[in-house]
């Protein structure tokens, strides 16, 4: 009697705990067919919203042989981010994109303070005394976020099965807000998509697109 009411026990928390796909992967190309790298793919559920607050934590990016390093950055909502300038030159970074806004002023080899991202969106960040620097930091909502790498690839080894909006970002993306929107469902099972971006072509150092 105990072994079949453990055995119960088992399925009903097999039944209650949600799905979960073997796996995702998305690939990025160009209209060229090239691979697309330094993406943000993100994937939105259309269920129960996942929590990242416990995600929330610290980072930095820093100012490197007049260069934002890294160039972007992915951060949960509430996370607080830092300046450090490692260059031999006084740097003046900011902000003004609708997420955040700010304004730092930093000396050669010096550290800045804190800038707390606590609204969901795309923050470019430039440099005021040296325009050739640009940077983003994708301040997210979704534990599902990543970059592309090299190979124009995001790989998630497991997602809960069920229906997602599927985001695309990319600096030179020709879209509205330089953003893709797909509508997805994701089974029990592993699945690979690939996805064609329109781009402008890359920027001049120091030029526009």
């Amino acid at each position: 009697m105990k072994a079949l009411t453990l055995a119960f026990s088992v399925l009903a928390l097999l039944l209650s705990s949600p799905a979960f796909a073997q796996g995702f992967a998305v690939r990025l190309v160009d209209q060229s067919g090239e691979a697309v790298a330094r993406a943000l793919v993100t994937l939105h559920s259309k269920g129960d919203a996942a929590s990242v607050s416990a995600l929330s934590s610290d980072a930095h990016m820093s100012q490197r042989d007049l260069q934002f390093v890294p160039g972007t950055l992915v951060v949960p909502v509430g996370s607080s981010v830092s300046f450090p300038n490692e260059d031999d030159t006084g740097h003046h970074v900011y902000s003004f994109s609708d997420a955040k806004r700010f304004d730092l002023r930093i000396i050669p080899g010096g550290e800045s303070e804190s800038v707390m991202f606590d609204q969901v969106g795309t923050v470019a960040i430039g440099c005021n005394i040296h325009d050739a620097m640009v940077g983003f930091i994708h301040v997210v909502d979704t534990p599902w976020a990543l970059e592309s790498d090299d190979a124009g690839r995001v790989d998630w080894s497991s997602v809960p099965a069920g229906n997602y909006e599927l985001r695309i970002w990319h600096e030179r993306l020709r879209e509205r807000g330089q953003t893709l929107t797909f509508d997805i469902e994701l089974a029990d099972d592993r699945a690979e998509e690939t996805y064609e971006l329109n781009l402008r072509r890359a920027r001049r150092h120091g030029g526009r697109y």
